[in-house]
């Protein structure tokens, strides 16, 4: 998913949800971080292919990029429910409250 990348790319790690400030954890911060200096690594090898890398270091970096993608992905997109979940309560609870006035 291209906004994976993005996200890890922005470096933007508030999300406002229903006008409110939610921030990333910061394993998932650190994870994007990795996936930048991954990438930077991986595209390094891309420019230096085929003359100056060797098929091994190709292969490895390739394999670091597609693990440090799913470390962040997998914080990510958690980070992304959790924050969902949060927002929504905060929806319901204002829906309870508004309830609680009309019976009163």
């Amino acid at each position: 998913r291209v906004d994976v990348l993005e996200a890890s790319v922005d470096q933007q790690f508030d999300i406002w949800v229903n006008g409110q400030k939610f921030e990333l954890d910061p394993e998932a911060i650190r994870r994007a971080q990795t996936l930048q200096l991954v990438w930077l690594g991986l595209i390094a090898v891309m420019d230096a292919w085929p003359a100056g890398v060797t098929r091994h270091e190709l292969v490895s970096a390739l394999v670091s990029f597609d693990e440090a993608w799913a470390a962040f992905e997998q914080s990510y997109i958690g980070a992304l429910i959790a924050i969902e979940e949060r927002a929504r309560q905060l929806v319901v609870e204002a829906a309870t409250l508004e309830r609680q006035l009309l019976v009163d």
